[in-house]
């Protein structure tokens, strides 16, 4: 299976064939170990995206292979099945509230679409991630500094400045630290 992965990430036109071969691996191999399948920001498997065909028309999120597997493989998946949601992905969507039913269902979703998320939906139970607290956030940029992700020396003034800015929130904090 390491070929195969090489060989993903060496010819990029390859690499949705390799994450559904891998995909498919793990399901038949499930019995013999416990596995988990994360997708972050899976609500854009439902929202326009920004590819297009040779006839210059918009593609949609069902025509592309990887999320048609993904969302063949999720309800009947052996293991635990993570799925993250995020507003930030939602092009051309605007979603009335921050409910995973809004973030799968943003505003220009097609009825198709969004009874396929319901379905998903409903197999799932939600769960909120609070914001940082000072602490944690103190501590992921002490993580940071230990992966020199951060190149800079974190006073306590760039402290209060980022936890002003970002509110705790993971995602923005991350963003503002990319140029420290």
């Amino acid at each position: 299976m390491n070929k195969v992965i090489d060989m993903g990430l060496l010819k990029p036109a390859l690499a949705t064939d390799v994450v559904v071969a891998l995909l498919e691996e793990l399901v038949l191999s499930s019995g013999r170990f416990n596995i988990m399948l994360a997708v972050d920001e899976f609500n854009g498997s439902f929202s326009p995206t920004t590819l297009r065909n040779q006839q210059k028309e918009w593609v949609g999120p069902e025509q592309l292979n990887l999320i048609r597997c993904l969302l063949q493989h999720i309800p009947q998946f052996p293991g635990a099945v993570l799925l993250s949601l995020s507003r930030s992905r939602m092009l051309r969507c605007s979603a009335p509230g921050w409910t995973p039913d809004h973030l799968l269902n943003g505003g220009t979703v097609p009825n198709e679409r969004k009874l396929e998320s319901r379905a998903i939906l409903d197999s799932c139970r939600a769960v909120e991630i609070p914001p940082y607290t000072r602490q944690e956030m103190e501590r992921c940029l002490d993580y940071y500094s230990q992966r020199r992700w951060i190149t800079t020396d974190v006073s306590q003034a760039v402290l209060n400045e980022l936890w002003h800015l970002t509110s705790g929130c993971p995602k923005t904090l991350q963003r503002m630290c990319a140029s420290l």
